[in-house]
């Protein structure tokens, strides 16, 4: 399965991506903007996690520009009954391979995707009150802040506020970023 952005392809996770995308999660700056990992990720872990890709509630791809990958974005915790599901991105800030837009178009192909195919009716995410970058695309796109849940996130010796973002699929069908080729 592929999904084709303006300049971005999502695509199935390669075993040839990991090394990148375990560069990217041992990555102290993209650990401190994210929740849920603690770093060092291992090769053995990283290896458990590859193997352990088969679930029915999870979408994950590699963000790929001309033939290398810059990135990750996907789904978890689809809930196919409700029709929603939680999206997640993470991009390599190192910008060797990257483009202007590109988390910009991989997210809004995943939407894309996961409205118009996956049949979700609301797409949220939750992001560290301090990623002021991503709150931004979220908004862009817009997403509505739903609310804050306060001190949920401990990292660095402290607690950090978490923001709850969705979008549903009306809101989604009016804004005219997600018309392809407009």
């Amino acid at each position: 399965m592929e999904i084709i952005g303006e300049m971005v392809r999502l695509r199935a996770v390669e075993r040839r991506d990991l090394s990148l995308l375990r560069e990217m999660l041992n990555d102290p700056w993209m650990e401190s903007m994210t929740e849920g990992w603690h770093f060092p990720v291992s090769e053995e872990m990283q290896e458990k996690w590859f193997q352990s890709q088969s679930s029915k509630n999870e979408l994950r791809c590699v963000v790929d520009i001309d033939g290398n990958a810059v990135g990750m974005v996907g789904l978890y915790e689809i809930d196919w009954k409700n029709r929603t599901g939680s999206i997640y991105y993470k991009m390599d800030r190192c910008l060797r391979n990257r483009k202007r837009g590109d988390t910009m178009d991989a997210v809004v192909s995943l939407i894309r995707y996961s409205f118009d195919e996956l049949g979700l009716h609301l797409i949220h995410a939750e992001v560290l009150g301090e990623n002021e970058k991503s709150r931004s695309l979220l908004e862009k796109l817009g997403f509505q802040q739903e609310g804050i849940l306060r001190q949920r996130v401990y990292k660095g010796g402290n607690f950090h506020d978490q923001v709850v973002f969705s979008l549903l699929k009306e809101e989604y069908l009016q804004k005219k970023l997600f018309r392809k080729g407009e």
